[in-house]
């Protein structure tokens, strides 16, 4: 039981340091004096009222600049109303 106890402790460490890797990464694109395109729609963000350095890196990492399987840039289906299956039964 112990050992289990040190397992699931030392994967915890490893975990919160990711964690803390992860977000120091994250700070270090919001203070760049020089950032890529990315960068700076993240810095963008961050200057507007109410939106922090974790949502605008959000938006822009999943939302702006991701490259999507149909390679248009987004989900088709998210420009029509209602879930695709429900559509095609109607």
């Amino acid at each position: 039981m112990l050992a289990k106890v040190e397992r699931l402790i030392s994967r915890l460490e490893l975990v919160l340091d990711q964690i803390d890797a992860l977000e120091r990464e994250r700070d270090a694109v919001a203070e760049a004096t020089a950032p890529d395109g990315a960068g700076k729609m993240i810095q963008q963000l961050c200057s507007l009222r109410g939106i922090g350095v974790q949502s605008a890196t959000v938006l822009v990492r999943e939302a702006f600049v991701r490259r999507f399987a149909n390679g248009n840039g987004r989900d088709r289906d998210l420009e029509k109303p209602g879930q695709p299956s429900v559509r095609r039964h109607r």
